[in-house]
């Protein structure tokens, strides 16, 4: 079979397709033919060996950890899938294989695909919807009331974190670049801001930061005092959260079929999940990568076997 994949941390330039063994599932693992796989900028890290203190990879290594599409084979000891089923998936990081016509996946990080999902959309939203539901309803527990900001608010996590908040009815700010600012707001913000502009909110009961880096820091004056910052790019500076009376919480994504089951029934209930770029060909992964890492992209890009 064909899979975009890496030898060595050399970036996305060096992604190759090359022929690989279709894999072979082992007693716990389903094996799932690729209808669709989404690029996520993780992939882009993991490619320019960003994160192999985190993450070590084996080469060669086929990139990819969102995929959605149907099992064709279960391992012995699987009860919860049978040959036939839509599931949608996010792989272990380290393991990957999502950028592929086939893919072995563990049975506990698979979920059924919900009806009023089609796989594109279902491959879009394991890391997407997975971290937005983790930081939004499982540690922060956002309810009605809930004030709150999301940083990079027509972004793929942060558009799509505004949507959910949205949808259970919370007071919804998001920041966005400017030519997003109208994507942000179609979303369901009530309010959103340029991301270059000083912001006057004040007591707030979360923020949500998808975007990072040096302005994170002037964040933590936005809320009130025992809110929480909840931050995805990197751990946000818990000494300031101390000084401030602010829990300062890093999201890191973890893998969980019921979690993803519970998330993708509720989004697509409500026809929620994230906006699409395009969809490329396997074919082009390197190409597709290369985009997602320019930020040019407008929404997920999407390959397709």
């Amino acid at each position: 079979m064909k899979s975009p994949q890496i030898t060595g941390y050399d970036g996305e330039q060096r992604i190759v397709v090359a022929d690989t063994p279709v894999p072979t599932p082992g007693p716990d693992d389903v094996l799932v033919r690729v209808a669709a796989a989404a690029i996520n900028p993780l992939d882009v890290k993991l490619a320019r060996g960003y994160l192999q203190d985190f993450f070590p990879l084996s080469f060669p290594y086929v990139l990819g950890t969102d995929l959605a599409g149907t099992v064709h084979a279960v391992g012995a000891r699987v009860t919860g899938f049978v040959p036939g089923d839509n599931v949608l998936a996010r792989t272990e990081t380290t393991q990957g294989g999502a950028f592929a016509e086939w893919a072995v996946v563990p049975a506990r990080l698979a979920a059924r695909v919900p009806a009023g999902l089609d796989l594109d959309a279902a491959a879009a939203l394991p890391t997407v919807g997975g971290t937005d539901w983790q930081a939004l309803f499982e540690i922060a527990r956002i309810t009605s009331s809930t004030r709150l900001l999301v940083t990079g608010g027509a972004g793929s996590v942060g558009g799509m974190a505004v949507r959910l908040a949205a949808s259970i009815g919370a007071r919804v700010h998001a920041t966005a670049r400017e030519r997003d600012l109208d994507t942000a707001k179609r979303l369901g913000a009530d309010q959103v801001f340029d991301a270059r502009a000083k912001l006057e909110l004040r007591d707030l009961d979360l923020v949500f930061d998808t975007v990072g880096g040096a302005g994170q820091l002037g964040l933590f004056a936005l809320l009130r005092d025992g809110a929480m910052l909840a931050a995805v790019p990197s751990p946000p500076d818990a000494e300031a959260g101390r000084a401030r009376n602010i829990d300062a919480r890093f999201v890191v994504h973890a893998s969980d079929g019921s979690r993803l089951a519970v998330m993708a029934s509720y989004c697509a209930a409500r026809g929620l999940w994230p906006a699409a770029d395009r969809v490329m060909p396997l074919g082009t992964g390197r190409e597709a990568v290369a985009l997602v890492a320019s930020g040019q992209a407008r929404g997920k890009i999407l390959l397709r076997p």
